[in-house]
This record gives C-alpha cells, structure tokens and sequence, in this order.
C-alpha cells in the first residue's frame, strides 16, 4: 500500500514562489542549472523512482521539485530496534552547481524547531556529518566520488550508519566504551533522550501534522504500523520504568498515551491492539497479589493527598517500583498534571479481591 506513495513530484514553492526547503537562499542563486548536473540527475531520479528501499524495517520516501530536479526532500523512517523506530524524519536536499563532481547538501528538518540532536552526526541546526557529504573525515573509498557516489547512497548511509541502535556510540572517542558497563550504562541513557524527542517529534508530530507532500505516504505508514508501534512504545516504557533520569518515564508515558489516542483515530472502527506492561513471564496468581498489595499501599498513602483518586495513588507506586515515600513525593510534585491528563483515574475501581486457587494434595 505505502509503494504507490513511495516517490513522486511535488511543488515546493510556497504561495508567494519561494521554495519551503532549507537551500532555498542558494537554490535561488543557482537559477540555470548546467546540463552535465541535470543529465546526471535524469539518470539517478529514473533509478530512485522505482528503486528507494521499501522494507518493513525501515523504508525512504522521496519528493522531487515539480520544476527542478535538484530540488528534493526525503523521508527516511526510523529502522526497527533502533531508538528511532517509525519516526518519519525528513531531510531537505539540494544538488549545488558543479554536481555531480561535489556531492549534494542535506540537512535535517525533524529537530524539534532546533532543539533537538538526534545523533552526534545530526546536529540540533539540522548539519548532518557524514564522510561521503564531506562533511566528516573519512577514508578515500568513504569520500564522495563523481562516478560512483549517488543520492541513494547517501540515502542508505544515514538510514544504517546514523539510525543506529546505539547512536552514542556514533560519537567519536566513545566507541573504545562500548560493551563496558560505563559505556553500556550511558548509551541507555543517552537513548532514553533519543525516544522521548521520537516519540514527540518524529511520531506524534508528524501524526498531527506531517511533512508537505508526504502526508499520504506518512497517514498510510502510521495506520499499516499503528500496532507495530504501540508494541514498540511499550516495549520503551518496559525499558525504561527503572530510569535514573527525574520525570523520564512519566514524559514518556505521556506522550505514549498521547500517540494512542492519534493512532486509535486513524481508523475509529478497529480498536488498538494494546500490549500488556506487566512482565509476562510472571505468574498471573503472584502478578494479581502484587496489584492487590499496591491498592493497599495507596490506601495509606491517600492520607497524605486525600483530594486525589485511590487509582492515582496506585498509579504513584506503579511509576515508582512500589516505593511508598518516592509514590508521596512524586504525588506531590507532580500528581495534579498526571491527573489533568488522565482523568480517567477517577473512574477506575479497585479490583475484586478472590481467593488464590488451592492445590489439591496427592493422594
């Protein structure tokens, strides 16, 4: 279903002619461009028409200029078991006069209006480091060479040596520390930022309001992985329940529970396959007698906020491994935003208790 949507041509102008694309100042300068750049572009946009990866992993979209063929925006979605997973991240390129001797110009525009560094090689300006862009050192046979380097080249490069599943690595110096535990312990970490700024930016946003051009492609990719995704979403928020960073897994429960809701409204008439964020390798019986103990606990911590519902409280010692004074605090600090967003805790009822099954004994 996505392949139709896969490539195409698009205006990138706005309503005034300017172009929505950030080389627009030098695309404008360049306003006859030379016959060796366009023969070569006719060659390589007759390949990527039909020849972008389309996997289930990951896949890249592409929009070519309605008028010119150096003018290009890509959409390159998150690989699977990376910190990227299903993002749509889009990133504007440009063939410069003298192409195809130098290479082309790309810079990334999912960055959180600039505020986010995706990776060590993409900068929160957008600057993607990358040897064959020239951009970063690199050897002679990484380097961009005029008969052999292509836009799908460059393509691939980001989507498997930037899209990592451990991006922190990326950073240079910092791969003589992984597989330590120093090293193990600050790649999660620094993961941890990559999935929250994913999940808000690359998921939710371009739910909400996706790339020009591609908003077909993107509607179609997010309703085919819409349970792909939660699965995902949960398997991050399983990951990351014993996260050392303050308010990390809350945000990120937030915006798991904000992704739902927009997933769910893709399509109405079939509900969201929602997994469990229990631990399925436990029993049901002892996993039953934990929950019971937990509405316990909130019982007592309601003396301490007895505006609040019993269901947040137990929400408190869900979210803070069934520590009472950590439940207390957090209840405090940050309980009355958590219910604003869920009001639905006001309707939730204590579970019935029953009695643990018995084993028959032997005879």
């Amino acid at each position: 279903m996505l392949e139709p949507h896969q490539f195409g041509e698009f205006d990138l102008t706005d309503e005034n002619g300017e172009y929505r694309h950030h080389f627009k100042s030098r695309i404008k300068s360049d306003s006859n461009p030379d016959a060796k750049k366009i023969k070569r572009l006719v060659k390589e946009i007759s390949t990527l028409s039909s020849g972008l990866p389309l996997f289930p992993e990951s896949s890249i979209l592409m929009r070519v200029d309605s008028e010119r063929l150096d003018v290009i925006q890509a959409i390159i979605i998150g690989p699977k078991d990376t910190p990227y997973s299903n993002g749509c991240f889009q990133f504007d390129i440009y063939c410069p006069p003298g192409y195809p001797s130098c290479p082309p110009v790309v810079n990334l525009q999912t960055t959180g209006n600039g505020t986010v560094r995706f990776n060590p090689n993409l900068y929160n300006c957008g600057k993607v480091c990358l040897s064959l862009l020239g951009t970063w050192r690199g050897g002679p046979n990484e380097k961009w060479h005029e008969d052999t380097s292509t836009l799908l080249q460059v393509l691939v490069s980001i989507q498997s040596l930037i899209f990592v599943e451990k991006p922190y690595f990326n950073e240079p110096g910092f791969e003589s520390s992984m597989n330590t535990p120093k090293g193990d312990q600050q790649s999660k970490a620094y993961n941890e930022g990559i999935k929250i700024a994913t999940l808000k930016w690359a998921l939710l946003d371009q739910l909400k309001s996706p790339s020009p051009g591609f908003e077909e492609a993107i509607k179609i990719h997010f309703r085919l992985k819409r349970d792909e995704i939660m699965e995902q979403c949960y398997e991050w928020l399983k990951e990351d329940k014993s996260s050392k960073t303050a308010g990390h897994y809350e945000k990120m429960q937030k915006f798991v529970d904000e992704l739902a809701k927009e997933l769910q409204a893709l399509d109405p008439s079939k509900p969201l396959k929602l997994p469990p964020l229990n631990d399925s390798t436990e029993d049901p019986i002892e996993d039953k007698e934990k929950i019971l103990k937990r509405w316990e606990n909130a019982m007592g911590i309601l003396d301490f906020v007895p505006s609040f519902p019993l269901a947040l409280c137990v929400k408190g010692l869900e979210l803070n491994q069934d520590k009472i004074e950590d439940a207390v605090n957090w209840l405090l600090e940050k309980g009355e935003g958590y219910l604003f967003d869920h009001p639905e805790l006001f309707n939730v009822k204590r579970p019935e208790v029953t009695e643990k099954p018995q084993t028959q004994a032997k005879k």
